[in-house]
């Protein structure tokens, strides 16, 4: 993928990398039940950061498909496809 707006989807598979990578140095350093403000900021921070991996490897999966139909379909390049249209695959 050369083409300059692809960047960003280039980028999801690290950044689904250092977003885990972070949630496992949460989990690990625990104090998920600490009393109060800790407990909570520990773990919606761990939260945060799955949920921000998970994102960014659903981002570069629906990327990486929308690239594949641009190379199978050249017709529709540079068309707009709804991410609707991969609900159920």
């Amino acid at each position: 993928m050369s083409d300059a707006r692809w960047t960003d989807v280039d980028k999801d598979p690290d950044y689904a990398l250092m977003h885990h990578g972070m949630a496992i140095r949460l989990f690990e350093a625990a104090g998920f039940d600490a009393p109060d403000l800790d407990g909570y900021r520990n773990s919606r921070a761990f939260m945060h950061a799955m949920g921000a991996g998970y994102t960014s490897i659903e981002n570069a999966l629906l990327g990486f498909s929308i690239s594949s139909v641009k190379r199978r379909h050249p017709a529709r390049h540079g068309t707009r496809i709804s991410s609707t249209a991969y609900r159920g695959c």
